[in-house]
């Protein structure tokens, strides 16, 4: 990411969090509907639900806010790709996570959705999502190894 894409992510992402409760909603609505499968990562119970929103926007907010610094942004995006492969993600579920992503960011930001906007948050993606499926990688091999396969 270049120096400007961060300065936009970490500028948006303001207003993700003082939008949460917008953002949050619209994310997992359009990931449920892109991928009803995803379904059961997440909470039936209404309280326990929105703890898991809030927590989703705390968790882009410290990955966009920490890209800048990569020692602390891999450290948090590998501990979320190993807590992630453990819950059963796949690949593929990330897939579906990138179009719901920026359908929550388009509707939050409005105007302030630039193409500029949506390809930094585009890069910051890949980045998580590569991070997270390598420490995922590393846990599943380590799984193998430590089970003598």
């Amino acid at each position: 990411m270049t120096p400007e894409q961060l300065r936009l992510v970490r500028t948006t992402v303001v207003r993700i969090e003082d939008q949460e409760e917008r953002f949050s909603n619209q994310f997992v609505e359009a990931l449920l509907w892109a991928s009803p499968d995803l379904g059961r990562f997440f909470p039936t119970d209404a309280e326990a639900l929105g703890e898991v929103r809030r927590s989703i926007v705390r968790e882009l907010a410290f990955l966009a806010e920490s890209a800048g610094e990569l020692s602390v942004f891999l450290r948090k995006a590998r501990k979320l790709g190993t807590r992630n492969h453990r819950r059963g993600m796949l690949p593929e579920h990330y897939e579906a996570i990138a179009p719901a992503l920026m359908t929550a960011l388009r509707d939050t930001l409005g105007a302030e959705f630039t193409a500029d906007v949506e390809l930094a948050w585009r890069r910051l993606y890949c980045l998580i999502t590569e991070t997270m499926l390598e420490a995922a990688a590393l846990e599943h091999f380590g799984r193998i190894v430590s089970n003598g396969a």
